[in-house]
């Protein structure tokens, strides 16, 4: 499955919550840790990744912590990605040189094509700034206000668990 590492997940998590804090709060790694129940280790480490890259400012101490430095709207998913992970790949072959990592490199056929897939993803990836990102989040409670909104008796359908959207039937529907 085509997906973004854990890292790269809390990194953009990460952003997100800086870019909504306000641009004078310090905001500690372990507040962050704690608002998307994520290990504070490894957020702490991504921390440290994202400020060597320029994107945060740290103050250390008691009272320390991260602010963003720059716009969230000039940092791409893509950057943080490679930022990160140092990239991604389709497959393990695109990330070892000469396909030192791949059993197959010698009889493949696919590596070109799927070397286009990559290229085009990448290109996706390095066009979706972190601010689109951050403005499209739907937080966990509005979810939950939502479906509420929709499902008058409470209950949540098998739709709405698995992101599909339900509506009540008005007269002159058909089932």
């Amino acid at each position: 499955m085509l997906g973004l590492s854990k890292k790269s997940d809390y990194a953009l998590l990460a952003l997100s919550y800086l870019a909504t804090s306000g641009e004078s709060r310090t905001v500690r790694t372990k507040e962050i840790a704690e608002r998307f129940a994520i290990p504070a280790e490894l957020l702490a480490k991504v921390m440290q990744r994202l400020a060597k890259m320029g994107w945060l400012a740290s103050s250390p101490g008691p009272s320390g912590g991260y602010t963003l430095a720059v716009s969230d709207a000039s940092i791409t998913v893509g950057d943080v990605v490679r930022a990160v992970d140092g990239g991604s790949a389709l497959t393990q072959c695109m990330h070892s040189p000469g396909g030192s990592d791949c059993e197959q490199w010698a009889n493949c056929t696919i590596r070109g094509p799927l070397g286009f897939v990559n290229e085009r993803v990448q290109d996706v990836l390095n066009h979706i700034p972190v601010r689109d990102i951050r403005e499209r989040a739907t937080p966990a409670s509005a979810e939950s206000e939502l479906v509420k909104l929709v499902v008058p008796d409470h209950s949540v359908p098998a739709a709405a668990t698995r992101g599909g959207v339900s509506r009540s039937r008005n007269e002159g529907d058909t089932p």
